[in-house]
């Protein structure tokens, strides 16, 4: 079963650009984009080399210019992922949500674990790159607003289904208790693009929130994802 048959089926939600690439629309080569990267991280450290030389407010104000651009060439680099086109399937959808997890912990400094000791990942292409989409904004949601110095992700088959819990000991919401999918869309809180990526494959999202001490997201992938053996 592939995503527009799911929606075909009136599966909640739709497939968004935000959650999958779309080979029609045009995307800027990959190597413009490292270009632009490099010239940001350049100039970072001319920067650094610069406010060494400098004293009192023009080395506090140059040091400030480089955390702008070293925020920039994060940004960036998010937004390469998100607009590169994805290869993945079952049998190299744990290796590369261990890649993903691995490079954050390298860029960020934060303490990344991905765990997955299931054998059966056997879901559909196009689902698992929503799952690495859905891993790669989580993570940069974090990055972004948790404060968090741990994130842990796991993906397991449990039952019937399979299991996406991405869960970090950062500040949490503004909110505390525990939500549905439904009542996160009803209140119109929560991780936006996260949510519209699991509508398109009818998933489930719980959301966990307690402020100060972290947030938890459980996803459920239904079976119908499965992908048809051999």
């Amino acid at each position: 079963m592939s995503v527009g048959d799911g929606m075909a089926l009136g599966l909640p939600g739709r497939t968004t650009k935000r959650c999958e690439w779309n080979s029609n629309e045009p995307v800027l080569p990959v190597s413009l984009h490292d270009g632009v990267l490099q010239s940001l991280l350049g100039l970072k450290m001319r920067l650094h080399v610069l406010s060494a030389s400098q004293e009192g407010s023009t080395a506090q104000e140059l040091r400030e210019v480089q955390e702008v651009l070293l925020e920039e060439a994060r940004k960036l680099r998010e937004l390469m992922q998100q607009v590169k086109p994805l290869d993945v399937d079952a049998k190299t959808l744990r290796p590369h949500l261990m890649e993903v997890t691995h490079r954050f912990e390298r860029e960020t400094g934060i303490r990344t674990q991905f765990v997955s000791d299931s054998g059966d990942l056997n879901i559909e292409p196009t689902v698992c790159c929503i799952v690495v989409r859905i891993v790669q904004e989580a993570l940069a949601n974090v990055r972004k607003h948790s404060c968090a110095t741990d994130v842990w992700v796991r993906l397991d088959r449990r039952n019937s289904n399979w299991q996406l819990p991405i869960e970090d000991n950062g500040v949490g919401f503004p909110f505390a208790g525990r939500f549905s999918q439904s009542e996160l869309k009803a209140s119109g809180r929560g991780p936006s693009v996260i949510i519209e990526c699991i509508d398109s494959i009818g998933g489930e999202l719980a959301l966990e929130s307690k402020p100060g001490r972290g947030t938890r997201l459980e996803i459920t992938i239904p079976p119908k994802w499965r992908a048809d053996d051999g």
